[in-house]
């Protein structure tokens, strides 16, 4: 019992090193902004309801605009649970609703970057980049990446969520004043709305199912499955 115990933990802070640098960060709550000339803040919100009895956490990944080989970052639905992987999540966001979610406040170099990568569980699929700038000395809201499971059966035995549809949506209004009462820096700078471009994303899994559910009317998936990445 004990090897295994330590076995276990070995894996978990394994994989914790190993994914550090996509586990979403945001600035400190109680702490300055860290803008300057030379860099600006990404902010505003993931969010993922509960599909029935079932959740996921759902995850953004972001980079460079055409840096294909480095992935810079990664925005998700749920906190992660303080001992273990990143990749088991609760919905601990205060004022989302009913919604499982997190806002976010991410500083980033002042550049052009690109959404190009969304996980729902074990699902790794790409998407056509979605570009968006972080502006100097800017905090800018993107608006909120909002995500709707689909439930179906993956065995005639068993129920998942075999995909999500994924829509940005304008709840400034809400997230503006989360995210000034959640970062004290926030609320003495202005924060600035550009939403991402208008997107509809259908993320399905890749295999056939017994049963599509909920996923049945998508013939075809909005983007393309692809093993789950070495990093």
């Amino acid at each position: 019992m004990r090897i295994s115990l330590v076995l276990f933990l070995s894996a978990m802070t394994f994989f914790g090193i190993g994914c550090s640098s996509l586990v979403q960060t945001n600035i400190s709550e109680d702490g300055p902004t860290g803008l300057d000339s030379e860099t600006g803040l990404l902010v505003g919100s993931v969010t993922a309801p509960h599909a029935g009895r079932y959740h996921e956490n759902v995850q953004f990944f972001y980079r460079s605009s055409g840096d294909q080989a480095n992935p810079l970052g990664v925005l998700t639905s749920g906190t992660s649970h303080k001992y273990l992987t990143p990749y088991i999540s609760s919905c601990e966001e205060e004022g989302i609703g009913e919604h499982c979610g997190r806002l976010f406040a991410v500083h980033l170099p002042a550049g052009q970057f690109e959404f190009f990568r969304i996980r729902i569980g074990d699902i790794f699929q790409d998407i056509l980049p979605v570009e968006f700038p972080v502006t100097r000395g800017e905090a800018v809201y993107v608006g909120n990446l909002h995500t709707v499971f689909c439930v179906g059966q993956a065995r005639q035995s068993r129920g998942a969520i075999l995909g999500a549809d994924i829509s940005v949506r304008d709840d400034y209004v809400r997230d503006a004043g989360l995210l000034r009462e959640k970062f004290s820096a926030l609320q003495a700078i202005p924060i600035y709305k550009r939403l991402l471009p208008e997107a509809s994303w259908r993320v399905r899994v890749s295999y056939e199912p017994f049963d599509w559910g909920t996923c049945a009317a998508v013939t075809q998936p909005s983007v393309s499955a692809i093993r789950k990445p070495v990093w």
